[in-house]
Parts: structure tokens; sequence; C-alpha cells
């Protein structure tokens, strides 16, 4: 069996995350951010660690919703702009 490392891409999926994140936890906290990608993964039906940039501009809409609950509209639409820039 191939080692999966070895893949083109392998690894991508784990930098988006890793630059959502650091989006995020400035603004919401490690806390709530991490809750807050892993519930809006689930809904769309992927693990965090998938999050692909072809799946980014669904995602930050997704999370965008979620920001409300913490943010005024005006920070949540600049940190969903934000993520959907992650290349």
């Amino acid at each position: 069996m191939k080692n999966p490392s070895t893949k083109k891409g392998f690894g991508a999926e784990k930098e988006i995350l890793k630059k959502v994140q650091e989006i995020l936890y400035p603004k919401i906290g490690e806390v709530i951010a991490s809750s807050s990608i892993r519930v809006n993964c689930q809904r769309m039906g992927i693990n965090p660690d998938e999050l692909t940039e072809d799946k980014l501009n669904i995602f930050a809409d997704n999370m965008k919703v979620s920001l409300l609950l913490f943010l005024d509209e005006s920070e949540a639409e600049e940190i969903s702009q934000k993520i959907k820039e992650i290349q």
C-alpha cells in the first residue's frame, strides 16, 4: 500500500484548515472557533481536515451565519471574505 503522504496535494487540506484557524482564533477564540469549524464542516458532510479550496466559498458563507452570533455583520462579512481568499 502506498504511503498517503506521497499523494499529490496531501496536506493541502490541513494547510487550509490552519489558515482558517489563524483567521478565526484571534476574533472569537480557539474553543468557539474550533467548534464552529467542526459544526460547519459537518453541515457540509466533511471533516475539518477535508476542507479544500473548492469548498471554501460554501464554508465561508456558512461560517458567516455562525459568526453573527458573536460578531456584528461587518466583522462577520470581513472574516467570511478572508476565508474565501485563502489559497
